[in-house]
């Protein structure tokens, strides 16, 4: 896949937006926010998501409040899979305290499947042993529910009814790693609306239990993609920087918005954010330019020699 990348852009140039806009999930790492985290049960703060059943929590590097902060949280300790964001739900909760206890988070997709048409499925998952809030139980089903139906988590939560699109089978163990998940599918409804969480009641799901007092079990998910092409899906996320300019350097990265660039006489730079949209598209022959908005992007330099230079930046504003 990274050798695709290399030849996409010596064939194709600065038509970048054509591949990258094959996600049908908005926002999919989370790096997008209406407004920094400051606390738990935020997830409304990441741009285009939101609660449809309690509370489940968005992290992010911008926070200052150590619960909601990324790498170290309450609930555990984790680095972005990419960028700075992610989101956190509880799979099962306390033991001790309601039966059936979920958190789903969700979107509205950027435009409804098309029915017929196969896609394919891919997110990250990792386990969360939180100091904190005591999370220790590992469990399965976790998973992804598309529907056509917009729930709302106050008056008609996103249900528990031992159905999903997709759900892990095996239990989700590992606390140090991203684990990647991957699936296809043949769209049987215009959905609109995808859904994280685990949708199968307590007697319909396999847990173990690291401790016998604990707050239940919780996952972080980060990179959420649903594509028509299964390479993409399968590998979007490891878009790797290509270089031709040997002595280039762009710094600082993470950067407060301000960012510097070491070499020669560029002819031109181009900005693409994490939906695939080319922000900015300037001929420059200076050494700075500017990104207002937090996030992560992708920084594409051609230079007087035609050679062409590509570097994912974080922003944090």
């Amino acid at each position: 896949m990274k050798n695709f990348f290399v030849i996409f852009f010596a064939v194709f140039g600065f038509f970048y937006t054509k591949v990258y806009s094959q996600n049908l999930v908005p926002n999919p790492g989370f790096e997008i926010y209406n407004a920094c985290v400051n606390t738990v049960g935020e997830v409304y703060k990441a741009t285009d998501w939101r609660s449809y059943r309690n509370s489940p929590d968005y992290f992010n590097a911008c926070s200052s409040d150590t619960l909601v902060s990324v790498p170290e949280n309450g609930f555990g300790f984790q680095y972005a899979h990419m960028g700075s964001g992610y989101c956190g739900f509880f799979s099962i909760g306390n033991p001790h305290g309601p039966n059936d206890y979920r958190e789903v988070l969700g979107t509205q997709l950027i435009t409804p499947l098309s029915i017929g048409v196969k896609y394919y499925l891919s997110f990250f998952l990792n386990t969360s042993f939180g100091d904190y809030y005591y999370t220790r139980i590992v469990s399965n089903n976790q998973g992804i529910l598309l529907s056509t139906i917009n729930y709302d988590s106050l008056s008609n939560p996103a249900p528990i009814n031992n159905f999903a699109t997709f759900s892990v089978d095996t239990l989700v163990t590992d606390t140090q790693n991203w684990c990647a998940f991957f699936t296809s599918f043949t769209a049987d409804s215009a959905y609109q609306y995808l859904y994280i969480g685990n949708f199968f009641d307590d007697d319909n799901s396999d847990t173990v239990m690291y401790a016998p007092f604990n707050n239940g079990g919780y996952y972080f998910v980060d990179d959420v993609c649903i594509s028509t092409d299964s390479l993409y899906a399968k590998s979007w996320t490891e878009i790797s920087e290509v270089s031709s300019v040997s002595n280039m350097t762009i710094s600082p990265n993470p950067s407060s918005g301000i960012i510097r660039f070491n070499s020669g006489k560029i002819k031109s730079i181009s900005v693409i954010d994490m939906l695939g949209a080319e922000i900015k598209f300037v001929k420059i022959t200076a050494d700075i330019i500017e990104i207002t908005e937090s996030g992560l992007y992708f920084i594409i330099i051609l230079n007087e020699r035609n050679e062409k230079y590509l570097q994912k930046v974080i922003v944090i504003k």
